[in-house]
This record gives structure tokens, C-alpha cells and sequence, in this order.
């Protein structure tokens, strides 16, 4: 099997499972019933209402604002979208591992990206995964099983949808590819500690806000110090954000 087919295949076997639990995650909460069973129920039970919440519709008929398409979608939908996208990049690990073991400094990162050393990791664990020993799995003597990797991955979705939307106010003004996009930046920190590009976003001058995106160390060294995953998913979203960008202008011509 070629490597661009392995990586397809990769690729759709994680939207399958990781999405395919969060919507039944949210089906759960919203008090519809699930056709297939996805994960077992001791590990649905973990997870608070609160958590998901943010992805569950609470509106009927809400009006969809995206320039690029009338076809409304659900939170759900969105949710799908968003975890394809992320979890593309991000890939899968069951055990404790380095991202990216050549830029000099340890990231502990378990299951679909999440980062252990961040501030709330222990408590989010204890909150949404309290069967698991979080002192084991940091170090490595431990593993997280698939459901228990879709429940993290879920609350960790959650949490950066809100970042996104608290960080671009009109976030849901754009097209849900740009939407992914934007909490996919937030996944993986772009957004928070940008504030340049981010005042570009919010005032609408998006090709300036995919220059400035790329206006970083980390993008002009990727290759150079063998992370050349981060430059080609920070390419992806710049390319996302031009397009966008080239769409508003042909449609102010």
C-alpha cells in the first residue's frame, strides 16, 4: 500500500471513530437514541450534560449565516467537521508521546492531542475520565482505551470551540471550513497567542490575517528542525483562510 493511500485510509479511520462517538456522545445528552453503540455505557456516564453542550443545538431553526452555502447544519454536523479536521493532524495515540521530539523541549500528549503539561489536564481527566490514573499515563506505564480517548478528545473540543468562538467574536459569521480552521488554530495554540492576527480576523482583512498566520518561527523553521507536520497543517489553514479571502473579493467585484 502507498503512502498517500495508508494516510487516506488513516484519515478516514480516524473521522470514523473519533466522530462517530461524539455524535453519539451528543445524541445521548440531547435525549435522542443512538442506532449503534459506539462506546460502552460505563464511559458515556462519565461525561457531564455541561460538557457537550456547546455542540447540542439549543435553538430551532437557527438562521445559518455562512457565505458559501444556504444548507444548514446542525451543532452536531458542525462537531463532525471540526473533529475530521483536527483529528487528521493530530492522529491517535493510546500511550504518552512527544509530538514533535526535535524542538528541544518535552510535550507529553496523549490520545487525539491532548497536551498533559497544560494547566487543567490533571483536572480534566478527574472530571470526565475518573477511572483513569492520571500520574500513569503521563508516564507512560498506562494507556487510554478508544472510548476513553473519544471522551477526552470530546471535552477537549468542547473547551477549544469556546476558545475560538470567545477569541473571533463573529465566528459563526464564517464558512464552517474557515470555522474548522479557527479551532483548529485554537487546538493548537495559534490562535491564543496571536494577537495581531487576530485583530486582522475580527476586522475582516483575512488574506493579511493568513500572511501574518505564517509570521512565526515555528512555520519558518518546521522543516529545518524536522517538524515538518506543523508547516503542512499551517499551511492547510492558511490555505483555507486565502480561499475564503479570495471568495469575498470576487464577490465584492
Amino acid at each position: 500500500m502507498d503512502n498517500q493511500r495508508r494516510q487516506t485510509l488513516k484519515g478516514g479511520i480516524l473521522f470514523a471513530v473519533s466522530a462517530a462517538a461524539l455524535l453519539q456522545c451528543a445524541a445521548y445528552f440531547s435525549g435522542r437514541s443512538s442506532p449503534q453503540v459506539i462506546e460502552p455505557q460505563e464511559t458515556r456516564s462519565s461525561v457531564s450534560a455541561e460538557s457537550l453542550d456547546v455542540f447540542i443545538s439549543r435553538e430551532n431553526n437557527q438562521t445559518d449565516s455562512r457565505p458559501q452555502s444556504r444548507t444548514l447544519l446542525s451543532e452536531t454536523e458542525k462537531l463532525k467537521i471540526f473533529a475530521d479536521y483536527i483529528a487528521g493532524f493530530e492522529g491517535r495515540r493510546a500511550k504518552v508521546y512527544d509530538p514533535n521530539p526535535n524542538d528541544g523541549k518535552p510535550e507529553p500528549t496523549a490520545g487525539i492531542g491532548h497536551y498533559m503539561d497544560r494547566g487543567d489536564s490533571r483536572e480534566t481527566f478527574r472530571r470526565v475520565l475518573p477511572e483513569v490514573n492520571y500520574d500513569a499515563v503521563y508516564s507512560g506505564k498506562a494507556s487510554l482505551t478508544d472510548p476513553q480517548i473519544n471522551v477526552l478528545f470530546a471535552e477537549d473540543l468542547r473547551d477549544y470551540v469556546a476558545r475560538a468562538k470567545k477569541l473571533i467574536p463573529k465566528f459563526n459569521e464564517f464558512t464552517i471550513s474557515v470555522q474548522a480552521t479557527l479551532v483548529d488554530m485554537a487546538y493548537r495554540g495559534d490562535l491564543g497567542d496571536s494577537p495581531k492576527m487576530r485583530a486582522l480576523l475580527n476586522r475582516g482583512e483575512i488574506r493579511k490575517a493568513a500572511d501574518e498566520y505564517i509570521n512565526r518561527k515555528e512555520y519558518q523553521t518546521a522543516r529545518t528542525r524536522g517538524m515538518g507536520g506543523v508547516k503542512t497543517r499551517m499551511d492547510s489553514n492558511r490555505g483555507r483562510l486565502l480561499d475564503y479571502a479570495v471568495s469575498l473579493e470576487r464577490k465584492q467585484q
